[in-house]
């Protein structure tokens, strides 16, 4: 998923990936940077607090992938299966798949054994 993409809620309150509006990413830059310029007072440059230039914002919207960050492919309400044949039903960011699972109600729990004892001999994964 790309940078400038954030979690939201739909109108059920469940939660969706989003692009970010360029005004609440100005707002971000500025807590995670100290964005500064310089002016002129009384002849002598002096350092002031800035607001993001426009051109650091666009930078950020168009670069897409952030080395260091972790992708975000989707965000899922509900246990899914996993290519490998488990079952992801642990809340919070699963690091393979680049899915978040914030479930919306409590499931049960289900064996990864169930799934792996229905695999055809030679199953490589969820094609």
């Amino acid at each position: 998923m790309p940078a400038h993409r954030i979690i939201g809620v739909d109108d059920f309150r469940r939660p969706k990936i989003e692009a970010i509006p360029t005004p609440a990413l100005r707002t971000r830059l500025t807590r995670v940077a100290s964005i500064v310029e310089f002016r002129q007072q009384d002849g002598k440059p002096v350092k002031v607090v800035a607001h993001p230039p426009d051109w650091l914002t666009k930078a950020v919207l168009s670069a897409g992938v952030w080395p260091g960050i972790r992708p975000l492919e989707a965000v899922v309400g509900a246990p899914v299966l996993l290519p490998d044949g488990s079952v992801l039903q642990r809340a919070g960011y699963h690091r393979d798949s680049g899915l978040l699972y914030e479930p919306d109600v409590v499931y049960p729990t289900i064996s990864d054994r169930t799934f792996a004892r229905r695999r055809p001999a030679g199953y490589g994964g969820v094609a």
